[in-house]
């Protein structure tokens, strides 16, 4: 599992880092898997970041039943060199979270705004190694609306338990990562 999750680390620094070198101007949504669609033309990119955090699963009757999610959301800064002879590099800058608000998925950017959304289409991830890719479309703005559209995409974990569970077996908080563009 440590292998396996700091190859996960790995990719998604590989990724961020490539976000502080302008590929995020080039960041797009032209392979989604089906019934995933691209966001109106129209539409721009807003913010990209990678979310890690759990996927949150309760033991209901026997079963395993997801009950919502929480994670980080960062994007790669670049720093400034702290004086002569030194270099600036990049480090992770948490920008805001992702949790469930009245059972509806909801994503806070600190200093912004936040919004709720709902599900509007949902697909396997192409990799089988994550949980689906998602379309989200905003219901509600709690307060400064920034985006209209959210995507979940890049999904590493956060797989319903397949342990066997009862009455009295804890809540389950399965690791997950994956990207969360916003489009406004």
């Amino acid at each position: 599992m440590v292998f396996g999750t700091f190859r996960i680390l790995r990719l998604f620094s590989l990724q961020m880092l490539l976000l502080g070198t302008g590929v995020y101007s080039a960041f797009t949504l032209d392979n989604l898997p089906p019934p995933l669609t691209k966001p109106p033309a129209n539409m721009k990119l807003i913010y990209l970041t990678l979310g890690t955090g759990t996927q949150n699963y309760v033991c209901q009757q026997g079963k395993w039943v997801f009950v919502g999610a929480e994670s980080r959301l960062e994007y790669e800064a670049t720093t400034k060199s702290q004086g002569p002879g030194q270099q600036g590099g990049k480090e992770n800058r948490a920008i805001g979270r992702h949790r469930f608000v009245d059972k509806k998925p909801a994503f806070f950017i600190s200093g912004i705004g936040s919004i709720v959304a709902e599900i509007t289409a949902a697909a396997p991830a192409p990799n089988k190694q994550g949980v689906n890719w998602l379309q989200l479309t905003t219901i509600s703005p709690r307060t400064g609306a920034f985006a209209k559209f959210v995507y979940r995409t890049n999904t590493n974990g956060g797989f319903i338990p397949t342990s066997p569970c009862n009455q009295n077996t804890p809540p389950a908080k399965v690791p997950y990562s994956a990207v969360y563009s916003f489009w406004d």
